[in-house]
Order: C-alpha cells, then structure tokens, then sequence
C-alpha cells in the first residue's frame, strides 16, 4: 500500500549518505552483487549503476534462458547493459531444442550491445546461426569446449554474420580434416568439427588444399586468429598447412596465435611444396611447444620456417615447455634454428620470445639459449617470460 505522507517518498528518493560516498561504495563493491543490490534499497539513483554491473556478463544455461527472457521482456533497457555474453548449452533433448530455439531468438533481440560473444556446448544449426546473428555489435568471438557443428557450411556462416567480427578464437576442438566427397556441392563440406577427444580414423580422402584456404577465408577476416588446445592431428597435416598459408595470404591478419598439441604428429614433409608469403602478418605466437628427441620432433617447425618469407613478421614467440621426465628437448630445435635465422627471409625478424616453463628466470635453460644466439642476444632480440 503506497504511503500516505509524501515525505516519506521524497526522503526515499534523495540519497542518505553523501554522493561522493555512494560512488566509492560502488567502486569497491562492483563485484559484490547482493551488497549492490541492498544499497539499491537505500537509493533509487543507485538502480541503474547496480543493473549495469549485475548483467555486464551474463552466462545463459539451457535451464536459465526462460527466467532471463522474462527479465528482458519485463525491462526493454535491460539488454543494453549486456556487453559479454556466455552460451553454455548441453546437448538438449529433442522436446527441449524447439522451446530453447524459440526463447533463443527471442532473447538475441533483446541483446544489441553484446561485443564478446563465447559458445560453450552449442549445437551449432542453421536456426541456432540465424538467432546469433542478431547480436550486431560482436567484434569478438570464442568457440570451443563442445562446440558441435553439423555441418562446415553452419560454423562459416556464424562467423561471417559478424560483420563488425575483430577477434576469433578456438579453443579446444580438435581440428580432423576431410572432404565430404559424395556431397555437393563438395566445396562446402571441408571441415568436420568433432567432440573434444572424440577418436578420429578416417583417412585424408581426395583432399585440395585450396578448398581448404577458401574455408580459412571466411576465418581469416579479423585481425586476429587464435587456436588454443587444438589437436592437429595425422590425417589434418595438409590443413595445418592451408591455415598457415591463408593467414600468411590475408592482407587484415596481424597476429596469428597457435596453442600446439602432438607436434610431432605434423610432417615437415608438407612444408616442402609451400608458398607462405606474408602480407599483413606482424607476429606468431607458438605455444606449448614440445621438442622430442624423436626425429621430426622439431623438424617440421624449422622446415616451416624456412619456407615462410617473414620480412613482414616482427615478432615469433615460442612457449617452450622443459620436462626432464619427459626426456623434452627444446636445444635441438634451438640448434637448427640457426640455418633459418641466417635465412635472408628471416632477417626482418625484430624479436624471438622464449616462455619458459619448467625452470627459473636466469636459469640453465635460458643460458643455453643466450649461448646459442650470440649475436641475437648482443642486439637484444631475444626475450624471456616465467
């Protein structure tokens, strides 16, 4: 029942601890929802800073969408407080999929002002690409952790409805090449994202490498590329490669990061026949690089190396892991790094980081690596991080 004295109302309204006070609170408390959410009581003026905070980054389960599109129908100024948005969505039943397909393109019209845009455990269809594709203001997308795509054609297709779209990562999905040779039109059905860790046999079958630059295309648009926890594995050397080639071919990719699984597994033999000539590549990032002492443990990245005309490219970090009890060797690979180094390809090179895991700053591993770089360590080339 509303009160009878407007006094109360008006006393209501104004702050009761000074302005200056009421915005410290909220800078330490930013992170505190329920303490945000009390003082809220206290002073009207304080609602819209809480709701800003509260659902700056929403995560949406399969079970939460409901509930949260009540919220965005029930306050239309809601969904502009909303700038991350994460999807983690198991593998719904059947009777569920059509309700969350539903509610799912209710709530992307809602969500304008969504610049980073992380899917989790999302089959990925053509209704689900056309309701993700309403969140025009993504610049950032992230993929992985069980992704699933149906088909090649439905993960190209979100990722060019991003129009704004800067920054593309993949995460975890173990990347099996193949060509669907019995469909048409077979140039669409390059690429077979798999489960995590789901058993990949298959044989390369009739594969062109320019089918798979022309899939990498739609990828390659931003000005940065990031592959992390990718297994590449025997049957997907030859798409390693066409990736290396159509980042080098992209005249918008600035930085190409790749997080390195079984690199033993890549053969040094697919560097032979090919043309990697960079444009717009400024910086490679190679990390959890593991040298064996097995022979190709370390061959296939000098070979690639010796082949990538990098006048253009500025920087080349590599994460180099050391694990005696893994009989790891990174020296070997450091060793023949010194043909591709006096490579007049590689002489624009302006920086080699080491990331170092395994031992201490100073340590036996980066004086090694200082004694066999002289002459790029007089110029101060050579970089190490912990």
């Amino acid at each position: 029942m509303p009160s009878a004295d407007p006094r109360a109302d008006s006393s209501y309204s104004r702050p009761r601890v000074p302005i200056e006070l009421c915005e410290q609170i909220i800078d330490y408390l930013y992170d505190e929802h329920r303490a945000l959410s009390a003082c809220s009581l206290a002073c009207r003026a304080w609602v819209s800073t809480v709701r800003s905070l509260r659902f700056r980054h929403v995560c949406l389960a399969t079970a939460t969408v409901p509930s949260f599109l009540a919220l965005l129908q029930g306050s239309p100024t809601l969904g502009t407080h909303v700038r991350s948005l994460l999807l983690n969505f198991a593998e719904p039943s059947i009777d569920a999929q059509l309700q969350l397909r539903n509610d799912l393109d209710d709530a992307m019209s809602h969500l304008q002002a969504v610049e980073t845009l992380r899917l989790e455990s999302l089959v990925v269809t053509p209704a689900g690409v056309a309701a993700l594709g309403r969140l025009l203001a993504v610049t950032r997308l992230e993929v992985g952790y069980g992704l699933i795509a149906n088909a090649a054609e439905d993960l190209t297709v979100l990722v060019r409805s991003f129009a704004r779209l800067t920054q593309l990562q993949i995460r975890a999905v173990p990347f099996a090449h193949r060509l669907e040779v019995h469909l048409a039109p077979v140039s669409r059905k390059i690429l077979d994202i798999l489960r995590p860790h789901y058993p990949f046999e298959q044989p390369d079958v009739a594969h062109d490498s320019r089918l798979m630059q022309s899939f990498y295309k739609y990828l390659l648009r931003g000005s940065h590329l990031s592959l992390g926890d990718v297994t590449f594995r025997e049957s997907a050397t030859r798409g390693f490669v066409a990736l290396l080639e159509g980042a080098a071919a992209s005249t918008t990719l600035e930085e190409l990061s790749v997080n390195l699984l079984r690199v033993g597994m890549v053969s040094r033999d697919a560097f032979q026949s090919s043309r990697i000539q960079c444009k717009s590549l400024r910086r490679i990032n190679l990390y959890q690089v593991r040298f064996a002492r097995t022979p190709g443990g370390a061959e296939w990245i000098v070979a690639l190396l010796s082949q990538v005309a990098t006048n253009a490219v500025q920087t080349i970090v590599f994460e180099v892991e050391v694990d005696i009890r893994e009989n790891l060797d990174c020296f070997t690979f450091t060793r023949a790094l010194t043909g591709p180094l006096a490579h007049e390809n590689l002489r624009g090179v302006e920086k080699f980081g080491f990331m170092v895991d395994g031992d201490e700053p100073g340590g036996g591993v980066e004086g090694r690596i200082r004694s066999l770089f002289p002459d790029l360590d007089a110029r101060g080339l050579l970089a190490f991080q912990y």
